[in-house]
């Protein structure tokens, strides 16, 4: 994208965010970079119609699409209490494995994805990656054996796992870095919607009596379904960035350019060429790993829940039909919701993502605290405490990403730190699979007491990076970052990205 000349845009050039640059951290209006309009120029009125613009078009489309792919993934733990177990006679771990073997492959695609999608644009990658996952969703339906099940998992696990990270790419490419933080987690909350209806969808699919798509079966046929028919409705309205986006008109256009390139210092462009050396930014960034290795304890946790809720609800009380267990996992996800954007709306409005995480995973260890600590037949108070452990570990995800990809600096980077930071946490998706084994079943004490140090280790982790992040940006305010700009060329100084002595991190 050419850059853009500031006397075109006149009164409509905006940028009402405002960057960190007192010692604490507190927000202060950014400096003009390289003469470009102060903050007393910006037309604030039109940057708020922007964004709301771009929250009816844009949320709404991520949100129901990544909902979608997150009951791809997860209605094997509905089909499970439904009898997949028993009609493809998995014996001890295979289940398990079945579920492993999906990470694996989910991690493995996550950054060549993202060089896929700047090389073709969003609006084709994001609809092809939610077709081929539908497909391969439907054709479960018609597994019969452990080597079906393996085949079809590797299979999603490839197709599924570039999605999260586009997702942030293009999100990152519309929004500012204080945006970003409630919009990601609005999207990935979707996740608990599918939570909550994966188990009404299941109520309803397997009251179904296809000759081919019976009990399970039905499950994933028709979820299938419904992805392939909304990937195919979705290339005509995904998004790449600003500057092709059709919903907007020119003048936007060029105001959400704007307003998104000044957020990273020295930036001129929106989607810079590849470079070798910019990628190898983004794997270095120490934030970047910081933020990755939070969000794996974060996945660890989140996914051996989302996997084996139906399971521990069931063990809760085994008088529970396979319908019950299906419908009181609904309320567990209704009110995760709830949680999950109370507290990313309060790291949004307050610019504080750090303290949100150490927060909400208070909530998890309480909940897995009392799995721990009840007798089994204090049904009530187990299915509550599901009810905390979920609410607590479904919040700080999309905080995760949102620090990570807010602290990463030119669109390159950022796309290189969305797929390590999914890509890392995917590795405690795998641990995660193999939290809740058949043979500590009713109580599952393993399962319980390593999620509650993946937690307590996730707060603390919030709390190192929070202070390094405080100490850099004092450090820069002091000048003590000047010097790196010394004798670099222009276009040097651009791919600066974090390094840019006008940078600050948000924490």
């Amino acid at each position: 994208m050419a850059n853009i000349d500031m006397d075109t845009i006149g009164k409509t050039a905006l940028h009402s965010e405002r960057s960190i640059s007192s010692h604490d951290g507190s927000q202060d209006l950014e400096k003009p970079i390289g003469g470009r309009p102060s903050v007393s120029q910006i037309d604030h009125a039109a940057e708020r119609r922007l964004v709301r613009k771009l929250d009816l078009y844009i949320m709404p489309l991520f949100f129901y699409l990544y909902m979608l792919c997150f009951l791809d993934r997860t209605n094997i733990g509905n089909a499970k209490v439904a009898g997949l177990e028993k009609d493809l006679h998995l014996t001890g771990y295979q289940y398990n494995i079945g579920l492993s073997i999906f990470y694996i492959c989910y991690a493995l695609v996550e950054i060549p994805s993202n060089m896929v999608l700047r090389k073709v644009g969003a609006q084709i990658w994001i609809p092809t990656i939610i077709v081929t996952f539908g497909v391969v969703t439907t054709l479960t339906a018609l597994i019969h054996n452990f080597g079906d099940l393996m085949a079809v998992r590797v299979t999603l696990g490839l197709a599924e796992g570039g999605l999260m990270p586009a997702y942030l790419v293009v999100l990152s490419r519309f929004y500012t870095r204080s945006e970003l933080v409630l919009r990601t987690a609005i999207f990935a909350s979707s996740a608990c919607i599918a939570g909550m209806f994966g188990g009404a969808l299941a109520y309803g699919f397997l009251q179904t009596h296809l000759a081919f798509a019976v009990s399970w079966r039905a499950i994933f046929f028709f979820e299938g379904i419904i992805s392939i028919g909304s990937g195919l409705v979705a290339y005509a309205l995904v998004p790449n960035e600003p500057g092709t986006a059709k919903f907007l008109k020119p003048e936007e256009r060029l105001l959400a350019e704007e307003r998104v390139r000044r957020e990273h210092a020295g930036s001129k462009v929106i989607i810079e060429a590849t470079k070798g050396k910019l990628m190898l930014k983004g794997f270095t960034n120490l934030n970047t790993i910081g933020c990755a290795i939070g969000f794996a304890l974060s996945s660890l946790s989140l996914q051996g829940l989302a996997l084996f809720v139906p399971t521990i609800i069931k063990a809760i009380d085994p008088t529970f039909t396979t319908l019950e267990t299906q419908v009181k996992v609904i309320p567990v996800y209704a009110v995760a919701f709830v949680v999950e954007i109370l507290f990313s709306w309060a790291a949004a409005r307050y610019d504080r993502r750090a303290y949100c995480i150490i927060a909400v995973n208070f909530f998890a260890v309480i909940g897995f605290a009392i799995l721990l600590a009840t007798p089994l037949n204090a049904t009530k108070t187990r299915y509550g405490a599901v009810f905390l452990a979920v609410a607590g570990i479904y919040t700080p995800g999309p905080i995760w990403l949102s620090f990570g990809i807010a602290n990463a600096g030119l669109d390159q980077m950022r796309a290189v730190a969305a797929g390590v930071l999914v890509g890392t946490g995917t590795l405690g998706s795998i641990v995660a699979s193999w939290s809740y084994l058949p043979k500590d079943a009713p109580k599952y004490r393993n399962g319980n007491a390593l999620n509650i140090a993946a937690v307590v280790a996730s707060q603390i982790l919030a709390v190192l990076l929070m202070l390094r992040a405080r100490r850099e940006n004092r450090l820069r305010d002091a000048g003590g970052r000047a010097h790196v700009v010394d004798g670099k060329t222009q276009e040097e100084i651009d791919e600066l990205g974090v390094d840019h002595p006008d940078f600050r991190y948000r924490w």
